[in-house]
């Protein structure tokens, strides 16, 4: 097993209560939300956009740190993107209900950190 896999594997140990408790609070399937939180941060709830290209870091984090925007935790994605992504739990970024605010999947995301 290569590190990477150990270290994804002790972090989805660490998240996964967190993970499967918001989910089922935001009536999602957790293994979507497993999913979207290992894509998007490899189940690290402290995971930032940080570039080792320093130019690319233009926004300041909540702390102060420079990242590319200003995502933090198990959730990086946002928006249209997270619209895309999330389309088969029925967050279809185009259904005139979720119109200017985020799906199910992105508030439990949300609620897990």
């Amino acid at each position: 097993m290569s590190k990477r896999s150990e270290q994804l594997d002790r972090n989805w140990e660490v998240a996964r209560a967190d993970l499967v408790d918001a989910a089922n609070k935001a009536g999602i399937d957790p293994a979507i939300m497993a999913r979207m939180a290992g894509l998007e941060s490899a189940f690290n709830a402290t995971a930032r956009p940080v570039s080792r290209d320093a130019s690319q870091n233009t926004v300041a984090q909540y702390d102060g740190v420079k990242a590319m925007s200003s995502a933090h935790g198990y959730g990086q994605l946002g928006g249209s993107h997270l619209f895309a992504l999330t389309g088969a739990c029925g967050c279809n970024g185009a259904a005139p209900s979720l119109r200017g605010r985020k799906c199910a999947a992105s508030k439990a995301l949300a609620l897990s950190v």
